[in-house]
């Protein structure tokens, strides 16, 4: 599996039992505003948009009512390796040296635990950065 860039959508409380038609909404302003999307998916309680151009995509789509927040994601695969070197190489381009950060992760994995992956990744961009 490749790298891919996704803009996360997050849902309002006031529209989570309208998903449906949030979906709609965003393809509309996505097409308003020119913006160029491959897809659109619905996992569990968020919307993932896979599209080329994340920065202006997520800044159309947080105009929209029933947005609680919008993100731009990563896609890697579910390996320990591919997600420490995915954090730390994001980190690395994020971070200024002697600047304090945190690692959170969150979700479900076979084979490690999430803090292991927090632990792993925060080491590997401490030396990184130093």
């Amino acid at each position: 599996m490749e790298d891919k860039v996704l803009v996360i959508v997050f849902p309002s409380i006031f529209s989570l039992n309208k998903i449906k038609p949030l979906i709609t909404n965003i393809k509309k302003i996505l097409k308003i505003e020119n913006q160029k999307f491959h897809k659109i998916r619905q996992e569990g309680d968020i919307i993932i948009v896979e599209t080329d151009d994340p920065v202006f995509t997520s800044s159309a789509i947080n105009t929209l009512f029933g947005i609680k927040r919008v993100a731009i994601a990563k896609q890697v695969t579910n390996s320990f390796d591919s997600i420490v070197n995915g954090i730390s190489k994001v980190g690395v381009d994020l971070f200024l040296e002697s600047e304090r950060f945190l690692i959170r992760v969150e979700g479900h994995a076979r084979g490690f635990m999430t803090k292991d992956v927090e632990v792993a990744a925060t080491s590997s961009l401490i030396e990184k950065t130093s």
